[in-house]
């Protein structure tokens, strides 16, 4: 009995660069492990390129199924995940570990700043994100919409070698006068409070 897994579970779903296991009950030949394709396909004898990719597996074993009619009579098809692909996703700015990490295929933007250890030390809202994709196209994102206000449409999808540049907090230099035991010229980040100055 084929187990059914939630569509609604982006996780589920299968992503280029994943290794799918690929079973057709009494046909051993056309049993095997396939590879996805950067577009999605999987290269399977006799039918060729299926889409296989942003379904669930029993989707994808489904869609087999339905290519392999014209050669097999009733096929069982069962589809299950057998390696994850990987993405490299290189992380920068205000974050606690900036650096070059690997993501599950078909991670998001918050995947990204987790691999990172999470936003560094901000001020006031969180900061925004610039993510860059691979083919050069760029995509601004408020971190405080995305990880306070619970809008997951703005959780960019990355492509392999993508990258995450963070905004920090800006630095100004203000002159403190008066009577305070050091006055004189400090750094201080945008969105501080007065308080932060004075100390």
């Amino acid at each position: 009995m084929q187990t059914q897994t939630p569509t609604n579970d982006p996780s589920s779903r299968i992503n280029a660069g994943d290794q799918l296991n690929v079973q057709v009950f009494g046909e051993p030949t056309l049993s095997q492990v396939v590879t996805v394709q950067d577009d999605g396909n999987i290269q399977y004898p006799l039918v060729g390129r299926i889409n296989v990719g942003g379904k669930t597996p029993p989707q994808a074993a489904d869609a087999i199924k339905t290519a392999l009619l014209t050669y097999v009579r009733h096929p069982i098809v069962t589809v299950a995940l057998s390696q994850e692909g990987q993405n490299n996703v290189l992380v920068l700015g205000n974050v606690k570990t900036p650096g070059k990490y690997e993501v599950r295929s078909g991670a998001h933007l918050s995947d990204a700043v987790a691999a990172a250890g999470g936003l560094g030390t901000t001020n006031g809202d969180y900061p925004k994100a610039r993510v860059t994709q691979d083919n050069g196209t760029a995509t601004e994102v408020s971190l405080q919409d995305l990880l306070v206000g619970g809008k997951s449409k703005l959780n960019v999808p990355l492509s392999n070698n993508a990258v995450v540049y963070v905004e920090g907090p800006l630095p100004i230099q203000i002159e403190v006068v008066g009577a305070v035991d050091h006055p004189g010229y400090y750094t201080v980040h945008q969105g501080d409070r007065l308080s932060v100055a004075i100390a």
